[in-house]
């Protein structure tokens, strides 16, 4: 049947429906024979090698097929990467521009190839430069009827994967992935079954698996494919937890009403059960050396101590510790013991002032009382936890939807972050204490190394409510580009070539509080770098290599010390020293450096409440500033006395998102001013002449960000986001110049700038939610587009 559709030249145009979606299935059928020669590609190797058949296929065909070959098929590695996304983008130019901009990331010998092959060497720009960092490779594991709902990582076995979900419990090897065994409920109990929650425990050689599905829970000795005993009550159980306890096995399960408990013996000898009048949404089992606790989380986190013995009349709980919590509804709880006398708790939860993550370390020294000590809090909004260590070094894995992120309570440096295809749930991590994650994801369960996947110079996303700072750039006669974007509480500053990328290492400017605007300015003695934060503008001198760094007085601000500077603009000014533009209140306030200060300049009146933006723009001479006062965009130019004059106003309420930019056009031999924003979701161009109309201009989806490139007598609008990465409209003709659009790349853009450079073309800077990556247009291109005036 393969070799029957299989098209061996590539023309896959011509193959019917058929044929593209379900060809990958056929391959997978073909075994692999020890008879083969060496080096000659199984089927399913051929199509994940084949690029043009890839864009074509069924990626809910083709994902699963990836697991076997990722070790070494580089076809496979890079389409697992990619083919979530692309049951979202359709288009074969968006899954080709994904694929290339994948490759580049995490396969660089694939990307040199997809340039030479037709369809990709036609793309009109070129990756150059990114700050993601490549993805480790990962075992996935084909999830059970269902999707994955829930995961336990257990030491039985030299390690195995236990993957809760719908009638089912799949047990897999941690290591290769070779199935195992399938439990299942006991008869009759089998319809309407999920499995939402799974936990294994071993005490003296027995193993115990504990499930439930809501309504009730089971109980696995062994490698039982039926449960040897079920319970159910006039309950629905919310969590359920196991741990080794004294020579027993411990089962808690919470229904929010009271906490039940079991104590398993070897071989089901006895079981003890005890009901807790314990009001509990969360429940977790903290199992030390000699000691064994209990944690519940409802209305408050509690510490119960545990009796160890299985006999006798002495009640479950010997003594009880209140942990200092916020009130609030709680999401989700982990524990990690240390070592023999300490361990971690971790609880999700809601509360009036927002959701966070809080951390405690537990000492239990001997048999004293214990000690609960806060380490750390995190802002997230995490559904599911999991505590597991690598080595030493404890780590916590948060849930939030469609991302996990791994940090360590101990250690800040580490920060890892892994994109989800899927809501599912099932987070584990390796309990030999390798940092392995095993994470549900829909259909299957990747296990990732979580050394390789942390990340580096990933900014922190600003608040919700707010936007991405604009990256700002600057030139230099030479050619070289200086980057500075916003990461948190700094600013990171690098140099980059249009075709080679980044140069060097970079240099970190830190600023003390979160950065919520930054410009940059290019002269013939190095670079200078302002950045605001809170109520102050620090402003930084680089030489032009970046080798030395010094910083000037910086520009204090009256006003709430709350409010933020919402923009910055810095151009050359008067006898080429800086001018630095800085909104405050209803004024923009001109700043000229003198010395190693900046000394105000008599302020432009602007808006009635607030400026909300400001740009600014120098040429031939002559400086424009363009701000968003909320209601309107005004326009001033700069006059011989070194003041500045209105030239017009325009009725706007510009997307603080997008920004303004403002550039100027050579028309007649005059310089006019342009001022582009974005609103409503649609583009407007306003030529401040004097008489000539806002034009209204509509891209695909609402842009992200503006930018103006090109020459004065040719500029060029870039509206990036929405559907794709970025738009190019020529300013002059009046019209989108579709043959330099650039697709959606697999990262959406949240922010964005672009400068053009006569030789190179135009080089663009696209900041995503984790990634910041720099492209090009070349100029060859780009001339043969849009003319070379």
């Amino acid at each position: 049947m393969f070799d029957a559709l299989y098209r061996p030249t590539g023309d896959w145009d011509q193959a019917d429906e058929y044929t593209l979606a379900y060809l990958g299935a056929h391959a997978a059928q073909i075994p692999a024979s020890p008879d083969d020669p060496p080096d000659e590609q199984h089927p399913l190797e051929q199509l994940f090698c084949d690029p043009e058949f890839l864009v074509r296929t069924e990626p809910d065909v083709m994902l699963p097929l990836t697991g076997r070959l990722i070790g070494t098929c580089d076809g496979a590695a890079l389409y697992r990467r990619v083919g979530a996304g692309f049951r979202s983008h359709t288009s074969q130019d968006q899954r080709r521009a994904m694929l290339s901009a994948e490759a580049f990331v995490s396969h660089p010998d694939t990307h040199e190839m997809l340039g030479r092959l037709p369809g990709f060497a036609e793309q009109i720009w070129r990756e150059v430069w990114t700050d993601a960092v490549p993805q480790p490779p990962e075992l996935t594991l084909p999830a059970p009827l269902g999707g994955a709902l829930a995961l336990s990582w257990s030491r039985a076995a030299g390690g195995t994967i236990s993957v809760a979900g719908r009638g089912e419990i799949v047990t897999r090897r941690a290591d290769t992935g070779a199935y195992l065994h399938t439990r299942r409920p006991a008869d009759g109990w089998t319809e309407g079954s999920v499995f939402a929650e799974v936990r294994e425990a071993t005490a003296r050689g027995t193993r115990i698996t504990a499930s439930r599905d809501g309504r009730s829970l089971h109980l696995w000795w062994g490698d039982e494919r039926r449960p040897r005993r079920s319970y159910t009550w006039d309950g629905r159980i919310g969590d359920l937890d196991a741990a080794r306890c004294d020579d027993g096995v411990q089962i808690v399960a919470a229904d929010g009403k009271c906490v039940w408990a079991w104590r398993c013996a070897e071989e089901e000898q006895d079981i003890r059960h005890d009901v807790l009048p314990v009001r509990a949404e969360q429940v977790a089992l903290l199992s030390l050396r000699d000691r064994c606790f209990l944690l519940t989380a409802g209305d408050t986190v509690t510490l119960h101590e545990l009796n160890g013995k299985l006999y006798g009349d002495q009640d479950l709980v010997r003594s009880r510790w209140e942990v200092s919590a916020a009130s609030g509804r709680r999401l989700a709880v982990s524990v990690l013991p240390e070592d023999a006398e300490s361990g971690l708790i971790a609880v999700s939860e809601a509360t009036s002032d927002g959701e966070r993550v809080t951390v405690w370390r537990v000492t239990a020294q001997g048999h004293t009382a214990l000690v609960v000590t806060r380490l750390r809090q995190y802002d997230s909004v995490a559904r599911e936890l999991a505590l597991g260590r690598r080595g030493d070094l404890p780590l916590l894995a948060l849930h939030e939807g469609h991302r996990v992120r791994v940090h360590s309570p101990t250690d800040d440096t580490v920060d890892a972050v892994l994109k989800l295809s899927s809501e599912r749930s099932g987070l584990a991590f390796d309990p030999a204490g390798t940092g392995r994650l095993a994470v549900g994801d829909g259909d299957e369960v990747r296990v990732i190394d979580t050394v390789a996947l942390a990340a580096a110079d990933v900014p922190p996303p600003p608040p919700r409510s707010e936007s991405w700072p604009r990256p700002a750039i600057a030139t230099d006669g030479s050619g070289n580009v200086l980057l500075a974007r916003a990461a948190g509480q700094q600013v990171l500053v690098g140099l980059h070539h249009p075709v080679r990328g980044r140069a060097g290492s970079g240099v970190v400017l830190p600023c003390g509080s979160r950065v919520t605007a930054v410009a940059a300015l290019g002269q013939d003695d190095g670079w200078t770098v302002a950045a605001a934060a809170g109520r102050r503008v620090r402003v930084g001198r680089l030489d032009s290599s970046l080798t030395e760094h010094t910083e000037d007085s910086p520009v204090e601000l009256g006003g709430d010390a709350g409010d933020s500077i919402p923009g910055l603009a810095l151009v050359a000014g008067p006898s080429g020293a800086p001018w630095l533009f800085v909104p405050e209140g209803g004024r923009v306030v001109p700043f000229l450096r003198k010395g190693t200060g900046w000394a105000p300049q008599e302020a432009i009146e602007a808006a009635q409440i607030r400026v909300c933006d400001v740009a600014a723009h120098t040429a031939s001479g002559r400086t424009w500033v363009a701000a968003d006062c909320g209601h309107a965009l005004t326009l001033w130019e700069s006059t011989e006395q070194g003041g500045f004059t209105r030239l017009g106003q325009r009725p706007a309420q510009p997307d603080s998102r997008a920004g303004i930019a403002l550039t100027c056009q050579y028309d007649d031999g005059e310089l006019l001013p342009l001022v582009a924003w974005s609103e409503a979701g649609s583009g407007y161009l306003a030529e401040y002449d004097g008489d000539s109309p806002v034009r209204r201009f509509s891209s695909h989806g609402a842009p992200t960000a503006l930018a103006f490139a090109g020459t004065l007598r040719r500029p060029l609008l870039l509206a990036f986001g929405g559907e794709g990465t970025v738009t190019v409209r020529d300013v002059v003709d009046r019209r989108w110049a579709t043959e330099l659009a650039v697709p959606y790349r697999g990262a959406a853009v949240h922010t964005a700038n672009a400068v053009h450079i006569a030789r190179h073309g135009l080089s663009m800077f696209l900041q995503g939610p984790d990634r910041c990556d720099q492209v090009r247009i070349p100029q060859d291109r780009l001339g043969t587009t849009v003319g070379r005036a």
